[in-house]
């Protein structure tokens, strides 16, 4: 994702980045051209066959809290969906979190499994940019 970054840094699609590689917090804050300031979190798509799909889950749960596996809907305003598993390419699929599937029972959280129609329409955005415009 960096390097994409890096890419939108050049096209003036964005003004710049930091990278957080820790537990916890949002893997990326972007900052666009247009001064605003969003969080981003990157995940893969699930590989193997089956529907297109992107995990949204922790990898650990931390002790005492059967939720914290999971993201809250306001962890991150948007995700990125590493398309490499089923498409060989380093594309990504991204999307507002506020139009994710919630946790059945718990509407503050997501769902474990988010998915992806191959034509990557709403809630899915083929860039950036896109997704960022569809909120204004």
């Amino acid at each position: 994702m960096s390097r994409h970054l890096d890419e939108l840094q050049r096209d003036d699609v964005i003004d710049h980045y930091q990278w957080f590689d820790q537990d916890g917090v949002p893997d990326f804050t972007i900052w666009f051209t247009d001064g605003t300031v969003t969080q981003l979190e990157v995940k893969n798509v699930r590989s193997g066959s089956g529907p297109l799909r992107a995990e949204t889950q922790k990898t650990r749960a931390s002790r005492g809290d059967s939720m914290s596996r999971y993201y809250r809907v306001d962890h991150f305003e948007i995700i990125a969906a590493c398309l490499f598993n089923t498409t060989g390419k380093w594309d990504y699929a991204f999307a507002r979190s506020e139009d994710l599937f919630r946790l059945p029972g718990n509407p503050d959280y997501l769902a474990t499994m988010q998915p992806i129609d191959p034509a990557i329409v709403h809630p899915w955005y083929r860039t950036l940019a896109e997704v960022h415009d569809s909120d204004r």
